[in-house]
């Protein structure tokens, strides 16, 4: 679940809308409550980490998307 903010990242890039931010607390909610069932890694959702991570997955989620609208919008040479 570390590389959540960089799953963030690629699907703010890929989907280039606000549906990202869905998309990516989705797959935190999912992979954090497996994450919490099968190990005992993280003490569930009171634990900092999963704030902290969720939020800056959110963050890069953002960013994707304004890269991707930075990207499309540049002039493509003639």
């Amino acid at each position: 679940m570390i590389l959540l903010p960089v799953f963030g990242l690629v699907a703010g890039f890929a989907i280039g809308r606000r549906e990202a931010l869905i998309v990516t607390a989705i797959a935190t909610a999912i992979g954090f409550t497996l994450v919490a069932i099968l190990t005992d890694e993280i003490s569930g959702w009171s634990d900092g980490f999963v704030w902290a991570d969720t939020i800056v997955a959110l963050l890069a989620t953002l960013l994707g998307i304004q890269v991707r609208r930075w990207y499309r919008s540049r002039r493509r040479p003639a």
